[in-house]
């Protein structure tokens, strides 16, 4: 910035507030199963069985408070992603 640093307080685009239901909606499941950034949902577990009944958790969690997906900007049952800059395997970070 021309006149010294920037820097949001509170996350722009009324995120904050989707940021709160999220973390409201998965409390207790947050990290043993799903992270939550923003609008990116990650499922993990290390059974194809128990990765298959939580993704059908959070899918119905968000339908009954008629939040919906994208299917088209989903993907399931990767093996390595990139999330934030950091590529993540079965084997770690």
């Amino acid at each position: 910035m021309p006149y010294g640093h920037y820097e949001f307080l509170v996350i722009p685009f009324g995120y904050g507030n989707a940021r709160k239901e999220m973390n409201d909606m998965f409390g207790d499941q947050l990290r043993k199963f799903i992270i939550v950034f923003l609008n990116v949902i990650l499922i993990y577990r290390p059974t194809l069985d128990e990765h298959g009944k939580n993704v059908i958790f959070v899918i119905q969690t968000l339908h009954d408070k008629q939040l919906y997906t994208n299917i088209s900007k989903c993907e399931f049952l990767k093996k390595s992603i990139t999330y934030l800059g950091h590529s993540i395997t079965k084997r770690g970070v």
